[in-house]
């Protein structure tokens, strides 16, 4: 997972149908299939 190596403040949102979301401090999400990292959106924050 990138976006967690990159940013240790990220928060992990919800884990759903093996999809992983994360929120970073500048209101950036992120879902994450969850067997493989791949990004599948992104959303950018402020």
């Amino acid at each position: 997972m990138f976006l967690l190596a990159a940013n240790p403040s990220s928060k992990l949102l919800k884990v759903e149908h093996n999809v992983v979301y994360l929120a970073s401090p500048d209101g950036s999400i992120v879902a994450l299939r969850a067997n493989d990292g791949t990004v599948l959106w992104s959303k950018m924050g402020r």
